[in-house]
């Protein structure tokens, strides 16, 4: 176990009141941090921010509300991601989290529950990272790594986020544990077992967490093996302990989560890898720091991006005083037993968070002749994981790139690719990182410099405090103007955002799901970062129509999801797309836009756009290709070849039925045929049906679309004629009609 170099003492008993303050004094600090950064009073009234927060509430009142109702813990919500629902084991935040919130609120309330969690969060995090600072240093150096690890961006920018709050909360628990469990000492093993019963509620507050404790276990029991504080085999087993222990706690939820995550889109490489942290990024400032100066430097040093990366950085100070902590520490017996777990613990943890290629200024790093050797794990993905390493050849952005760990661990580890947003990783590092600040802080040779020290660290780390904000949030009028209109069995409305100019995507977060409560409509978004597969499908055809009321199938789409409204957040500057949408078409009809008059969370303007119903009610599939203008009794195929389309959002049986008659003169049949055709792409094409007219009655086809030809989202079905004639040649003229004809359909319908 680390241990503290001790000075000799003299026999003098301290006087009571200097024991009880170095007792009182950790609680005390932290106390006035809070007092300072924590402004909200009314714990049922506000809440930290919104986002993320309403999607905790709202899932905290859906199960408190189930649980009220003898319904059980309803892990399955039907309204959101209409049509197919929602499996809330997939959700970002872990069950883990709401077995905490549910008996506080249902004492107290679905916010005062979150508010009473997230301080959870401060306090077990604080705690736990003093009492790590105390073994290296002492009590002024432990409560300053403990306020640095509250302050870091890396935990900061989750204020909200309870899961991830929580979780790295017991990483310095963790550490503590391992570290007992390598002590040479009678109940070493007991401590492997209590670090596997820490590492797993951390595992059920986020599954991030079954990778991040992996690989901070896997880096301290390495350090400790090349010190020698352990045998090889003794760190192993160490890992199998807690590891096993961990697995067999969380046994349960994993197998809840592999149930209904099958119905769940994975993310390929090309997405995971725009989440990574850039290699200039790790001295970066705060973005949003409480100085302006440092402000104002942190936009130069990540090019003004603000994603979870740019946020994670530790600053230029606090890696220069854990250099010095490392330097002024070789001679020590904490050098001697611990330098390998830290600095195991910052290289892996710094290696993951640079994700799968290394960048700089968030851009990959070209190397040509690294092309064979990123080929070459693009080939072994693609093997593993063809719907992961899309396409036969690796993107510019892999091909050509430096390659990391990470690119090798997302092709051949199973779910790796999930934990998608890398520079969470960072928290590995910072824990071990904070040690060494603790030792460089200890080793400073005067108490004037520690103090200078610990301020200068206290600024870079400075931020706003948490001020709150309004809960219940104030409504959209438009949400007024929804609940006048209640839902139809199957209807929904679609929220549609532009985050970006010339960029929209399906609206999902906790506005999203907060307003289901406020309008009463079942919702095609939803919450988390694991998205239902149709709902992911519904978003990338959202990403790739910026200009959606252009794309003729929208309409078709948005009736195949039983999608009735569509609420469009407009940006402040909207692109051309988002105005033309708002303007509405013949099939989108616009009904008013609401203004909230910037009161967060819905402080854009909200257009409302009604899906009509299709023109003729008989033909509901989209009219690909290969077909003439709708008519009051139907609509003719042309040529020998026609397409119709439709969304599915499930990989099931699909029915179509079809009345239908051949084109004829005179009444004269012309033995005129169609096949119904879907493109199987292992196999090729595939007759579904057929049919031959005898004479040129209307027939009527039952078309059976079976499950394995059914992708989710967009699917065509091909129609092939035997024949088609122009009535102008077939009758000499006396029919002018130009058109080649070959069947009239009256009915065209897919059969829900």
């Amino acid at each position: 176990m680390i241990q503290v170099a001790t000075a000799n003492r003299t026999t003098t008993s301290p006087a009571w009141w200097q024991t009880a303050a170095r007792r009182l004094a950790p609680g005390a600090v932290f106390a006035l941090f809070m007092a300072y950064h924590w402004r909200i009073i009314n714990l049922a009234g506000a809440v930290p921010a919104y986002g993320d927060v309403l999607e905790n509430i709202w899932a905290i009142d859906w199960f408190l509300d189930g649980l009220r109702a003898g319904e059980g813990l309803r892990l399955f919500a039907p309204h959101v991601f209409m049509p197919e629902g929602w499996a809330l084991s997939t959700f970002a935040n872990g069950l883990g989290v709401f077995a905490l919130a549910l008996p506080i609120a249902a004492l107290t309330g679905a916010a005062v529950a979150f508010n009473v969690l997230q301080l959870s969060a401060f306090l077990i995090a604080y705690f736990g990272a003093y009492r790590l600072g105390r073994l290296v240093a002492g009590q002024g150096a432990a409560i300053l790594v403990a306020l640095l690890y509250l302050l870091w961006g890396g935990r900061w920018l989750r204020v909200g986020h309870l899961n991830l709050l929580l979780g790295s909360a017991l990483l310095p628990w963790l550490i503590l544990a391992l570290e007992r469990a390598l002590a040479d000492r009678p109940g070493r093993w007991r401590w492997a077992v209590a670090a596997g019963l820490v590492w797993a509620p951390a595992i059920t507050f986020s599954l991030y967490f079954i990778w991040i404790g992996f690989f901070l276990c896997v880096a301290w029991l390495l350090g400790a093996a090349l010190a020698r504080r352990v045998t090889w085999r003794g760190a192993l087993w160490r890992l199998i302990v807690a590891g096993g222990v961990a697995v067999l706690v969380c046994a349960p939820y994993f197998y809840i989560y592999w149930r209904s995550q099958s119905a769940a889109a994975g993310w390929d490489v090309r997405h995971v890898n725009v989440w990574n942290m850039s290699l200039d990024w790790l001295p970066a400032y705060f973005p949003d720091h409480r100085l302006a100066f440092l402000r104002e430097l942190s936009a130069r040093q990540v090019d003004g991006v603000r994603i979870e990366g740019s946020f994670s950085g530790f600053g230029l100070l606090l890696p220069l005083v854990a250099l010095l902590g490392l330097a002024t520490g070789r001679d020590s017996r904490w050098s001697r037993r611990a330098t390998g777990s830290t600095g195991a613990a910052i290289v892996i943890g710094v290696i993951l968070a640079l994700g799968m290629t290394l960048t700089w200024n968030n851009k990959y790093i070209p190397v040509p002749a690294l092309r064979p050797l990123n080929e070459a794990i693009w080939d072994v993905g693609r093997a593993v994981k063809p719907e992961v390493f899309p396409g036969p050849d690796a993107p510019p952005e892999f091909a050509e790139a430096i390659p990391l760990p990470g690119l090798l661990l997302a092709a051949v580890v199973p779910f790796f690719e999930d934990a998608r947003v890398s520079a969470r990783y960072l928290m590995i590092a910072a824990p071990a990182l904070l040690l060494l600040v603790a030792v460089g802080l200890e080793r400073l040779p005067r108490a004037w410099l520690k103090v200078a020290l610990a301020a200068l660290l206290l600024v870079e780390a400075a931020r706003f405090p948490l001020t709150g904000a309004r809960y219940p949030p104030p409504a959209s009028p438009a949400f007024a103007w929804l609940a006048e209109r209640p839902p139809g069995p199957g209807e929904s409305v679609l929220d549609i955002t532009a985050p970006g100019r010339g960029f929209i995507t399906l609206g999902v977060g906790g506005e999203v799901l907060a307003a289901t409560g406020l309008h009463g409509w079942p919702i095609a978004g939803g919450g988390g970062s694991i998205l239902p597969a149709h709902a992911a499908y519904l978003r990338d055809w959202l990403h790739a129509h910026p200009d959606p009321a252009d794309a003729a199938e929208f309409p078709t789409l948005l009736r195949d999801y039983g999608i009735r409204f569509v609420l469009l957040h407009m940006p402040p500057n909207p692109a051309d797309g988002p105005q033309r949408l708002a303007a509405g078409t013949a099939e989108l009809i616009a009904a008013g836009c609401h203004d909230n008059q910037a009161k967060l969370p819905w402080d854009r303007t909200i257009c409302i756009l009604e899906v009509a119903p299709a023109a003729l009610p008989a033909v509901t599939v989209h009219l690909a290709r290969g077909w003439s203008g709708v008519e009051p009794w139907g609509v003719w195929a042309l040529g020998r070849e026609s397409a119709v389309g439709w969304a599915a959002t499930a990989g099931r049986e699909t029915r179509f039925a079809v009345e239908a008659f051949p084109f004829c003169v005179d009444n004269q049949p012309t033995g005129q045929t169609v096949e119904f055709v879907v493109d199987d792409r292992v196999v090729g094409d595939q007759v579904v049906a057929a049919h031959r007219w005898d004479s040129c009655d209307a027939a009527q086809i039952e078309v059976v679309v079976p499950a394995e030809l059914v992708a989710i989202g967009w699917n065509e079905l091909t129609l092939r004629f035997g024949r088609a004639d122009r009535p102008a040649d077939v009758t000499g003229g006396a029919n002018p009609d130009g058109r080649e004809l070959s069947v009239g359909f009256t009915r065209l319908e897919r059969i829900k």
